[in-house]
């Protein structure tokens, strides 16, 4: 099966960062800046329903256990522990808050 240009796209940006995990199982966003415009975060524990898991802009990347999120805003690695934009809750981690 050959390779989407979408997907070579994907496995070089994720291939170039390594990921680090937050203390509430999120990635550790590897554009601090990108992740504000977005308003990506880290759910809280115990929170499932909306979340990168089950958003239309993330791809599924075979044999990793995070995803990546193609949207022209976020464009990096994600995993169902995150969510972006127009979601909150209290206890939410962003990053960029410090």
């Amino acid at each position: 099966m050959q390779l989407t240009q979408e997907s070579r796209a994907i496995r070089v940006r994720v291939a170039a960062s390594p990921l680090q995990v937050d203390r509430q199982g999120g990635l550790v966003p590897t554009d601090m800046e990108r992740a504000r415009k977005a308003d990506l975060l880290t759910l809280p524990p115990g929170v499932d329903g909306t979340n990168c898991g089950n958003c239309v802009f993330v791809r599924s990347l075979k044999g990793k256990r995070h995803s990546y999120c193609v949207h022209k805003e976020v464009d990096m690695p994600v995993n169902n522990r995150e969510c972006c934009k127009h979601w909150f809750a209290k206890g939410a981690i962003r990053h960029f808050e410090g």
